[in-house]
């Protein structure tokens, strides 16, 4: 099947994203500047894809997707659906069930994307729990001491002070890395702005459990001047691209272990799905406003979202926007929201499982991106428990995670000398999928 791929030359796509301006606070003027590139981008976009796969954007929508479902579990023999569904997955899924009721087996929906903000392309409340996850950091750092977190000072007001503080010095003293700092930094000297500390954080918050401890460190290196260990864990969130593999390489012909590829297509779904980008640059304006005043740690870089909608010109064929009202399933879906997730808030969940009548939500109390982005073996059990039995949550469930943060993780929530021999070995796979599982939604 084609791809989509804006570029088709891995050269223009690097040049491209040399410029990338995905912190809307970087520097004055930087806003019109975005709305102008998302424009830019988008008459790219489907220029390209009209002259290579002429047709192929009217039928990337999610209703298009839920079709091909369908077909995909008739042709193999399955006459209901049995499905987990995380971050864009529980949009899909949810117009999956919207859109044929009858044919739910099972459907987890983890990590929730909410119905509404999604297709009128909102695009607002996306970020109302993220504070909570530097809050949890402040309070948590300041808790274990500067053992286990070395930024820690005697409070979390302290530690809340001391992070605004390095963010205010990035902005007017960037770090330089030298090249070939210690043998193992860039080729050329680059710098730590604080557009680029802003996106680490941005990825961060989506594991946060796996991610705080090195970015205690990487922080207070900074504070120091040394930027190689935030270069380290810069470079290991950031897929690189393979200028020989790719280059020139037509949407026609599949490409294998491809982490680039989603860069064009989430973006192209999205907008299929949503209303029309109407904004003019100082509506736009107006909405970076609001978006920053939902999260003042994430809001300046999450606003290429919506941005990305501005200037697309071709609507799809087939939208399943809703409103959806009282849709019953032949089996009720099982929501799950984590207490803090940076891009899925709780509230979302909530919102989606109320148009499921007969569906019921889980919540996990712990930080991040859907369940996985920490272990939570009560969890596990319950998402077992429903596919293999049927059996839901009771109403008000909540489940916790199997250790807290700056804690050494264990290889087993159980010890199978005490414990069932079964629950030692759900723990340890649930521990497992969460250090190796990123659900991060599209980051360029």
């Amino acid at each position: 099947m084609p791809r989509i791929d804006c570029w088709g030359a891995t050269t223009q796509r690097h040049d491209w994203e040399l410029l990338d301006q995905s912190v809307i606070d970087a520097y004055p003027g930087i806003l019109y500047e975005a709305y102008a590139r998302a424009q830019a981008f988008s008459e790219q976009c489907e220029s390209y894809m009209n002259t290579t796969t002429p047709g192929l954007l009217r039928h990337v929508s999610t209703a298009s997707h839920a079709r091909d479902m369908l077909e995909i579990s008739d042709k193999a023999g399955f006459p209901r659906l049995k499905y987990w569904g995380f971050s864009y997955g529980t949009i899909l899924g949810g117009t999956f069930a919207a859109m044929f009721p009858d044919r739910v087996e099972r459907l987890v929906s983890d990590g929730n994307v909410d119905y509404h903000d999604w297709f009128s392309l909102e695009q607002l409340n996306f970020i109302e729990d993220s504070d909570k996850i530097m809050e949890k950091f402040f309070t948590a750092c300041s808790h274990v001491g500067q053992e286990r977190c070395p930024f820690a000072l005697e409070s979390p007001a302290a530690v809340q002070l001391r992070y605004v503080g390095l963010l205010d010095k990035l902005r007017k003293n960037p770090v330089v890395i030298p090249a070939l700092a210690n043998g193992t930094g860039p080729a050329g000297p680059e710098l730590v702005t604080y557009a680029k500390f802003q996106l680490l954080i941005r990825g961060i918050i989506y594991k946060p459990l796996h991610g705080f401890p090195a970015l205690a460190k990487a922080m207070v290196a900074l504070e120091k001047g040394d930027g190689l260990p935030f270069y380290n864990m810069a470079n290991s969130q950031v897929p690189t691209l393979d200028f020989c593999a790719l280059n020139n390489t037509s949407p026609l012909i599949p490409v294998t272990d491809d982490d680039t590829s989603s860069w064009d297509a989430f973006p192209a779904i999205m907008c299929a799905d949503g209303e029309p980008f109407t904004d003019t640059p100082d509506e736009f304006a107006a909405y970076v406003d609001a978006l920053i005043a939902r999260s003042k740690y994430a809001g300046p870089s999450n606003v290429h979202f919506k941005v990305s909608c501005a200037g697309r010109t071709i609507r799809p064929k087939f939208r399943q926007a809703g409103p959806w009202h009282d849709v019953e399933t032949q089996f009720p879906i099982l929501f799950i929201g984590n207490m803090a997730d940076n891009v899925t808030p709780l509230q979302s969940a909530r919102n989606n499982s109320a148009k499921f009548p007969g569906s019921a939500l889980l919540v996990q109390n712990s930080y991040g991106h859907c369940s996985l982005a920490a272990p939570s073996t009560c969890t596990a059990q319950t998402v077992r428990a429903y596919f293999q039995n049927g059996t839901l949550p009771e109403p008000g469930a909540e489940c916790e995670q199997d250790y807290d943060f700056f804690q050494e993780p264990r290889t087993a929530a159980f010890d199978a000398s005490n414990e069932d021999e079964d629950m030692a070995i759900l723990s340890g796979a649930i521990a497992e999928l969460s250090y190796n599982v990123d659900f991060r939604i599209w980051s360029r």
